[in-house]
């Protein structure tokens, strides 16, 4: 039988081009992408002569970015950037981008100082009555956290579960491994379309009372990228200055897919101080499953435990007399500052009772790993009401016994899943 290797079949379809060359005609012309090359000699039974095409497709350059991104920016007065920044996305990402933006979306830039301490499942219960105490009763509260300090339940979440999806690489979990978050959070009240972004897990202080710096975005997007968050792709790694997935640990956006749900029961209690400080406590009772990762019944694994979360309040700057008022947005160079009382021990009251516009060179601001660093975090005039306020409530809820730090609630999930069970691939991306 006569061999076809170096011959084109008959009606073959050179790839690239789609069309039929009939047998004995001259292949067609690629298509403008592909790029048509000589096989290498030694791909063939030596003493052929190869004829048919070797086609390749490269990767279609990707254009430059719109707004490029910007990484570090100069150190605002005072050495205290605020912890919430905004920025708009401007029209011209939304046509690049349709499948991720849409007309009106934002980008939201934290920067969190927050504490996270490990609680026995059995003592929520416990827990919860304590803190209760301490919003029914203002004396105690006073005895327990010092003179100025004033709580009361937040009951935004009550009855209301807080559900996380979170996305990663199944084959890596590299952003979970690096404590970083990338999730979907849809609970009754919140921004529907929104993408939450955590980099790492943050710088810790000293001691588990010093709180974690660390940045946190929210991205507004369409509502499919909830479900698919393959569709960030196209935005990742473009070099775009609202891409702050490049701050996560390095993955394939490719892979990326929803891995885990948390169901998280949350008791939240706003802690407020005549300085100007406002702490967020947070005692969360937790439900983790993963649908990616099954069990040896084949059923999705689930895990169950609990944290104290207290955080600073967003828009809670040092030195603030007064509630605390919105920070400047400045959606593009150039954005006005909106105005705000500012006292005199005040570095952020240029900026916030600044009037017209203000001229800014470069990418608006967001929050970037260089704040993190910076040491003037710490040195705020606040950070040691902060500390302090975390010690007292240590004593008053655990009594002599020192708490323990605890990780980001994803990374902890899948480290007990992986402890308790027995996939050796989840044990081995774990590292247990």
């Amino acid at each position: 039988m006569p061999s076809n290797i170096g011959r084109t079949p008959p009606s073959a379809t050179i790839a690239g081009t789609g069309a039929a060359t009939p047998q004995g005609a001259a292949p067609a012309p690629a298509a403008p992408l592909a790029t048509v090359q000589p096989a290498p000699a030694n791909t063939f039974t030596p003493g052929h002569t190869p004829t048919v095409p070797v086609v390749t497709h490269p990767t279609p350059a990707r254009p430059p970015p719109i707004m490029a991104a910007q990484d570090v920016f100069p150190v605002p007065p005072g050495n205290n950037p605020p912890l919430d920044y905004t920025v708009k996305v401007p029209p011209a990402l939304v046509q690049r981008y349709p499948k991720i933006f849409f007309d009106g979306a934002d980008v939201l830039s934290h920067m969190e100082l927050e504490t996270k301490w490990k609680v026995d499942v059995g003592d929520v219960a416990t827990y919860k009555a304590k803190l209760d105490q301490l919003v029914a009763d203002p004396q105690l509260a006073q005895q327990v956290l010092g003179q100025g300090w004033s709580v009361t339940a937040n009951l935004k979440y009550v009855g209301t579960p807080m559900v996380d999806n979170y996305d990663d690489d199944p084959t890596t979990l590299a952003i979970t491994n690096g404590r970083g978050v990338l999730r979907d959070r849809s609970v009754e009240g919140d921004r529907f379309n929104n993408i939450n972004i955590k980099p790492d897990g943050g710088i810790k202080g000293n001691t588990v009372f010093d709180p974690v710096i660390r940045a946190e975005y929210d991205m507004a997007v369409n509502n499919a990228v909830r479900t698919t968050p393959g569709l960030l792709n196209e935005l990742i790694g473009s070099g775009e200055h609202l891409d702050v997935m490049r701050f996560l640990p390095k993955f394939d956006a490719r892979n990326l897919q929803v891995v885990s749900t948390i169901s998280d029961v949350r008791a939240k209690y706003n802690f407020s101080h005549t300085s100007g400080l406002a702490v967020e406590a947070s005692l969360d009772d937790v439900d983790w499953s993963s649908a990616a990762f099954k069990d040896g019944a084949g059923k999705p694994l689930a895990v169950h435990f609990a944290q104290l979360e207290m955080e600073k309040e967003h828009l809670a700057f040092a030195g603030n007399t007064a509630p605390a008022a919105a920070p400047a947005t400045l959606a593009t160079p150039g954005a006005a500052a909106s105005a705000a009382p500012g006292a005199a021990n005040d570095p952020l009251a240029w900026l916030r009772n600044a009037g017209g516009a203000i001229t800014m060179g470069g990418a608006p601001r967001i929050h970037t790993p260089a704040d993190l660093k910076d040491p003037g975090v710490r040195q705020t005039p606040d950070y040691g009401t902060q500390v302090s306020f975390n010690k007292a409530l240590a004593s008053f809820l655990y009594g002599t016994k020192v708490p323990e730090q605890a990780e980001q609630k994803n990374f902890t999930g899948f480290k007990l899943a992986a402890a308790q069970g027995s996939d050796p691939k989840l044990k081995a991306l774990l590292g247990v």
